[in-house]
């Protein structure tokens, strides 16, 4: 009997432990998405000449993901990517 309780509680325990780890696993999966497409965007501007850069004073500040980021929205406005079903 106490073995089989011993079990019961492993096993339940195991099993609430499965939405907590596919939701870290999709987290990182976004993240690591996110960070290979911050990094083809940056190499097409190092691609690109110094010379041909569009930069304006005009800039408008975005605070949806924690600090304020500053960026210009006339000549690269912001994309939106969908890949990888996120």
């Amino acid at each position: 009997m106490l073995t089989v309780l011993v079990l019961t509680v492993a096993i339940v325990g195991t099993m609430t432990a499965f939405p907590n780890i596919m939701r870290s696993v999709s987290v990182s999966k976004a993240r690591s998405l996110a960070v290979i497409l911050a990094n083809e965007k940056l190499e097409t501007y190092k691609n690109v000449s110094y010379y041909k850069l569009q930069v304006t004073t005009p800039t408008v500040t975005d605070s949806r993901f924690g600090d304020e980021v500053s960026y210009d929205s006339r000549y690269y406005p912001p994309e939106t990517i969908l890949t990888g079903g996120i």
